[in-house]
């Protein structure tokens, strides 16, 4: 991957609130993939992907001014909320 298209989790955020905004009060971001698999490809870590975050489940709440973990374990809530937050 080429360094132009490689981009931090803030990065990917504060895109991602800029097409929110006016639009959007939240946005999910789930850890499965669209046929609920056990192991997901690459392709759909979707989660990992915007927010940093590699922890096996969770799902991720983005506003326009934070991100939040939703239904997690208390240690990967941390861990999310910490790579949702992180540098923003």
């Amino acid at each position: 991957m080429s360094a132009a298209i490689r981009r931090t989790a803030a990065e990917k955020l504060a895109s991602l609130r800029s097409l929110m905004a006016g639009r959007f009060a939240a946005y999910v971001v789930p850890s499965g993939d669209a046929h609920s698999s056990e192991y997901v490809s690459a392709a759909d870590k979707r989660r990992e992907y915007i927010s940093g975050f590699t922890g096996s489940a969770g799902t991720a709440v983005i506003t326009a001014e934070e991100g939040a973990p939703a239904r997690v374990n208390r240690a990967a809530a941390s861990s999310l909320h910490a790579a949702l937050l992180q540098d923003a």
